[in-house]
């Protein structure tokens, strides 16, 4: 959690003109949980290491889910 906090942080004093400290929290807190909560439904499969490419496409598509209300102005 306070690796989160401190890259919430960096994030938030990169772009202090589009999100408060607030918003930034949320968007890293979005990011970590998608990739985390893809990545282990994904890692259960049986074939899950197979195509490393698909893997990546998978996560990458969730991780873009879950920050698209962040994203859309």
């Amino acid at each position: 959690m306070d690796a989160q906090l401190e890259i919430a942080r960096h994030l938030q004093a990169a772009f202090p003109d589009e999100l408060d400290a607030v918003q930034a929290a949320a968007m890293v807190g979005a990011f970590i949980g998608a990739v985390t909560g893809a990545l282990h439904v994904l890692l259960a499969e049986p074939d899950a290491l197979a195509d490393p490419r698909r893997l990546q496409r998978r996560v990458q598509d969730a991780t873009n889910k879950a920050l698209r209300p962040f994203l859309e102005e």
